[in-house]
């Protein structure tokens, strides 16, 4: 028969249970004997180990990220990729990015350089080499990368400012800034006006050193139209009235100054089409540019070209 008894007195049956029970000996003095405690199931301890391995985890995870710790968080969810799933199911994932500050950098590449398809959430995420793939493409001279937590991350471009139209043979035209770097490929009719015009091999690189020093002579400058660089050494500059003027290999500087100082320069921009060579320090030799035809009486006498500087 089954017994059926209230709340109250099935505790007192199981405190009566678990009480000492007296153990009748042949000593003078009894023996209380208490009953065995239960053992805890292996499973018990093995849930509250892995519990504690969790919270541990979870904490380890969330202090990496605040504290910006991405080369540890990096490690952690190569080994442990299921940790990025984890993250994103928690809001950690990288779901919102704005991009400011573009104008000629196409947005789409700068979402490319980021390469979020690898990186779905910031643990994983290498800002670092993220910001220099962006750095790398051709507008951009600086990117600042933000994170916005729990999900957000923000681009800041600053673009490169083109400085000069560059022609190098049958390559397209193309814009470069004052470092050099190539930027993009323009048609002429559509390159910006006041830019400066360059051609042959080492231009973009020599430009802004030549640009500097032609900026001491603003009537001189006010009259170039291009600059071709020869054999990667030495300038040659074409004015606007079809004058060229040849300068040494290396810098300008000193050349600039003996032409802007010549009296004779004046009746060569006047009179246009000339050679001017200024290869030779302390002379200057001119010589006219004359379509060669029928009519033509060809090149002077080297002596009626030569005249003293100064």
């Amino acid at each position: 028969m089954q017994e059926v008894g209230s709340g109250s007195a099935w505790k007192r049956r199981t405190a009566a249970a678990r009480a000492p029970r007296l153990a009748v000996t042949t000593d003078a003095a009894p023996k209380f004997v208490y009953p065995p405690r239960p053992k805890k199931s292996r499973f018990v301890i093995a849930r509250k180990l892995a519990s504690g391995f969790g919270a541990f985890l979870a904490a380890f995870i969330l202090t990496s990220i605040f504290t910006s710790d991405s080369g540890r968080m990096r490690l952690l969810t190569n080994t442990i990729p299921e940790i990025d799933t984890a993250l994103s199911f928690a809001g950690f994932g990288l779901d919102q990015i704005s991009v400011t500050g573009q104008r000629y950098a196409l947005v789409a590449d700068i979402f490319d350089a980021l390469e979020l398809d690898k990186s779905p959430t910031f643990a994983s995420f290498d800002a670092a080499s993220a910001r220099s793939r962006v750095e790398s493409l051709p507008w951009v001279a600086s990117a600042e990368l933000r994170r916005v937590y729990p999900n957000q991350l923000e681009v800041t471009i600053r673009e490169r400012t083109p400085f000069a139209v560059w022609q190098n043979g049958s390559m397209p035209p193309a814009l470069v800034d004052a470092e050099g770097r190539v930027l993009s490929s323009i048609a002429l009719v559509d390159a910006p006006y006041g830019l400066a015009r360059i051609k042959g091999a080492g231009a973009p690189e020599a430009a802004a050193e030549l640009w500097a020093d032609l900026a001491r002579f603003p009537a001189l400058k006010a009259l170039v139209r291009d600059a071709t660089r020869v054999g990667r050494r030495r300038w040659t500059l074409t004015l606007a009235n079809d004058t060229r003027i040849e300068f040494p290999a290396g810098t300008v500087s000193a050349a600039l100054t003996e032409l802007n100082d010549w009296p004779g320069f004046i009746g060569v921009k006047e009179r246009g089409a000339a050679l001017v060579d200024l290869r030779t320090p302390g002379r200057i030799a001119v010589r006219p540019v004359d379509v060669v035809g029928p009519t033509s009486t060809g090149p002077k006498d080297i002596s009626e070209l030569l005249e003293p500087a100064g």
